[in-house]
């Protein structure tokens, strides 16, 4: 009896074996494809990356216990204000941080912003219209920052967030609308007094829309975009809106995109917020979006979806983009959130590569280096706890890797 059971739990781990070895990616494969993890240059939790002013131009910043820039192929630590890093953003002539010091219910929350910070030198921004509010989220286009808050000594509900905003020619924070939820990202369709708009996402209150003005001239009061009132929104970008041009539209005409916490995309204008389609491989996200590019092929182009750990979900997704006559879009119907190195539109990755590193954690924020910074147009990756990694041709080829 005893041999009978010896031989039926080799024939039942033998099978089991050999069913795994005829997937396309074996268990031996990926084992071999499993790479020792390096070093971490920033460690822990980081919580965005963003492109602001340098001291010669422009350079990449990322948070996490510190400042870093990132210029020339290299992140160094870079000065900052007292306080914990809960949040980075950027415009044209300003990196604003958002932090907190104290503990608890005796937290005090900061806004500060430098137009060189690397000088060390940095200013506390008004909270103006915004006194009574609690800052959440910031987020940087052209020369505005936009804020959501949350009204002091309330629960988290709705109807007490509002968005504010703020620039280089004023002191403090101004309102745009009441009544909102948490701010989730901004995009813009072009920098045209008169004809173009910024477009402002919510978690729940749908996507608003604000007139653009040139820098200095105040922004009329946000209104909601047509059929997005009741969306919940977790990210926005414009397709044509690439870092390589140092944040400007490079392509104008192509499409905005919102995705919703349940994987619907939408394409955005300032008459419409219309349905584009759903995404198969899963329905809950993170709250970005972000855009690779192809460094050999300029009209080669994903839509990178961020998973943040939610039902289990990590990494992240691409979606190939339509290019035609100038401008990129994402098409109708129902679209495949390819798993990298299985069916998307970049070339370089590895799907046994990804699974056993990148694959592995949640995800913040990703951003591609623009050229201007970084010759190779390196990826990296905020992770929500396990420090900044990166995308890039090492001694062993490309691979996924803690940015050493």
């Amino acid at each position: 009896m005893n041999g009978m059971r010896f031989r039926l739990c080799f024939m039942i781990c033998g099978c089991a074996i050999l069913a795994a070895s005829c997937t396309p990616y074996p268990i031996f494969y990926n084992i071999h494809k499993e790479k020792a993890p390096t070093e971490a240059r920033i460690p822990g939790p980081v919580y965005s990356i963003v492109m602001g002013p340098f001291s010669s131009g422009k350079a990449m910043y990322t948070g996490s216990s510190l400042l870093y820039s990132y210029y020339n192929s290299l992140w160094v630590p870079a000065a900052k204000p007292a306080g914990k890093i809960l949040s980075l953003a950027a415009t044209d002539d300003h990196l604003y941080m958002l932090a907190s010091s104290g503990s608890g219910s005796t937290d005090t929350f900061m806004l500060w912003r430098s137009s060189d910070p690397l000088s060390g030198q940095w200013e506390a921004v008004s909270m103006g219209d915004a006194a009574a509010f609690t800052i959440q989220t910031i987020y940087g286009n052209e020369r505005r920052l936009f804020v959501s808050g949350l009204l002091k000594g309330v629960t988290d509900d709705w109807a007490n967030y509002a968005l504010f905003y703020t620039d280089s020619t004023r002191s403090g924070l101004t309102l745009l609308a009441n009544k909102t939820q948490y701010l989730t990202g901004v995009a813009a369709d072009g920098y045209t007094p008169g004809s173009s708009s910024f477009f402002l996402a919510t978690a729940g209150t749908g996507v608003y829309k604000v007139a653009y003005e040139a820098s200095g001239t105040p922004l009329a009061p946000a209104a909601w975009v047509p059929g997005s009132e009741v969306l919940n929104v977790s990210g926005i970008v414009n397709l044509g809106d690439m870092v390589i041009s140092d944040g400007a539209v490079e392509q104008p005409g192509s499409e905005i995109t919102a995705i919703a916490r349940d994987g619907a995309l939408y394409a955005i204008s300032a008459s419409a917020a219309a349905y584009r389609g759903s995404i198969f491989r899963l329905s809950k996200w993170s709250q970005s979006l972000s855009l690779w590019q192809d460094p050999a092929n300029p009209s080669r182009r994903s839509l990178l979806i961020n998973l943040d750990g939610e039902y289990s979900t990590y990494g992240y997704g691409e979606i190939p983009l339509q290019f035609s006559g100038g401008a990129f879009a994402l098409g109708t119907g129902h679209f495949t959130c390819a798993k990298p190195g299985s069916g998307g539109s970049n070339p370089y990755t590895d799907a046994g590569d990804y699974d056993n590193s990148i694959g592995k954690y949640s995800i913040n924020q990703m951003m591609q280096a623009p050229i201007t910074v970084d010759t190779r147009m390196t990826l990296f990756a905020a992770t929500v706890q396990n420090g900044l990694w990166s995308y890039k041709l090492r001694e062993d080829g490309w691979q996924w890797n803690m940015e050493e």
